[in-house]
């Protein structure tokens, strides 16, 4: 925790109110100007951060330099929650972008100037705090977040509130994980049918503490999905006496794996005093020492490749991993139980995307290639506003409404057209 306090009174150092800058001699024009040219950053209505600080934070960093200037300009300490709590809290945020601060407001639901507000009753023993700013806990962050969260970004989140809760490293207990989870599922059946309920239970199921960053709980989503069986930390003795840790053993492939974030070779607290070159040299030496040594080879990737799962599924095929071809099953488990449950299947917005052209636009089929309305791959295109028939129109919402094929489509065309005046269009 202390490291967190430090961090962010980093953090809330570095911003600057506009009326200091003006008693520093910097006019609004002259401010304007610094933004413009990039100089400065717009943190939020009245207060600014250098272009040097804000490159060099991450984007949680950033978006606590957000919530502390929404604490300074309020009235009353706010309690923050949902996002703004879990990067008070030190917790990863998977593919974080420009997200608004997020408050608990019994008063006043209206969100505005950046700041959603949500009305939801917390218990005192979700209450939390760092360096003086009002916060959820970490089990209560959790909970809230699964209400808005994709499945991704919930996994590495949970991994790092049960890694908080029962240690990290090779001697955890499981009981101790068994009660955590209890204890979770126990907030699930309180909060009736909040949204969220169904993923966070799968996820609940699914984190494991020894997953040691964001990128190693979303890879374990990849290959749970992909049907790929996989163990976290493998020890590999070491040539001085010691023992290596690589993050994942894909079991019966004979290969292993490490999730590789740029801060290995950027952050100099990780580097350790080393430069990016000999941080570089280190790791193929232990590379090439754990290959000889064990007759499994070594894979590597990053956060580009772990940002969806047919991305990193076409990064296990360019290293030629053979891939299961059936559907996806259930997450595999590594023997120790912490992995066991429910599969996590893809995140709420996709899984949306797919209920939509299952329901709507799957039943008319694939073409073949080549064909009119498909792309190169077979798969049916659907043109502007095109709807098969009789179903609900998607932009007068009249409920079920004449549809008729469009005069210059083929007859075979599985998309009818709706001809309420004001939707009509043609298909190209």
């Amino acid at each position: 925790m202390a490291r967190l306090e430090r961090r962010i009174r980093d953090i809330g150092g570095a911003l600057r109110r506009a009326a200091d800058l003006e008693r520093d001699g910097v006019s609004a024009r002259e401010r304007a100007a610094l933004v413009r040219d990039g100089a400065l950053v717009r943190v939020r209505r009245g207060w600014f951060a250098r272009a040097e600080d804000w490159r060099a934070w991450f984007p949680e960093d950033r978006h606590v330099a957000a919530v502390l200037a929404a604490h300074r300009d309020a009235a009353t300490p706010p309690l923050f929650s949902h996002h703004s709590a879990a990067a008070l809290l030190g917790l990863p945020l998977w593919r974080l972008r420009a997200e608004p601060v997020h408050v608990i407001s019994t008063r006043c639901a209206a969100s505005g100037s950046g700041i959603r507000r949500h009305d939801l009753r917390v218990p005192r023993r979700d209450l939390d705090g760092v360096a003086g700013v009002r916060c959820t806990g970490f089990e209560r962050t959790l909970l809230d977040l699964a209400r808005v969260a994709d499945e991704a970004a919930l996994v590495g989140i949970a991994d790092a509130v049960l890694r908080r809760a029962v240690g990290a490293g090779r001697g955890i207990d499981p009981d101790r994980v068994e009660a955590w989870r209890r204890g979770m599922r126990e907030r699930c059946d309180d909060a009736g049918g909040m949204r969220g309920a169904r993923l966070l239970r799968r996820v609940i199921a699914f984190a494991d503490p020894r997953a040691d960053s964001v990128l190693e709980g979303v890879s374990r989503l990849h290959f749970a999905r992909l049907g790929i069986a996989v163990d976290l930390q493998r020890r590999v003795p070491r040539e001085d006496g010691g023992h290596y840790d690589v993050d994942f053993e894909l079991l019966g492939l004979g290969v292993l794996g490490e999730a590789d974030g740029e801060a290995k070779f950027t952050d100099p607290g990780m580097l350790g005093g080393r430069t990016p070159q000999e941080a570089e040299l280190r790791e193929r030496r232990r590379d090439h020492w754990i290959t000889g040594s064990t007759g499994r080879r070594m894979i590597h990737w990053g956060y580009r490749d772990a940002q969806s799962t047919e991305r990193f599924a076409a990064m296990l095929r360019a290293y030629r991993i053979p891939l299961p071809t059936g559907r996806r099953g259930a997450a595999p488990t590594d023997g120790t139980g912490l992995l066991a449950g429910p599969a996590c299947g893809r995140d709420r917005a996709s899984s949306r995307t797919g209920r939509r052209a299952g329901s709507r636009y799957a039943r008319a089929g694939a073409g073949a290639a080549g064909e009119p309305g498909s792309d190169t791959r077979g798969r049916r295109t659907r043109p502007r506003n095109a709807h098969p028939a009789s179903t609900p129109c998607a932009r007068c919402r009249r409920g079920i409404v004449p549809h008729r094929i469009a005069p210059c489509a083929p007859r075979t065309s599985p998309y009818a057209i709706c001809e309420t005046p004001g939707n009509r269009t043609s298909i190209p």
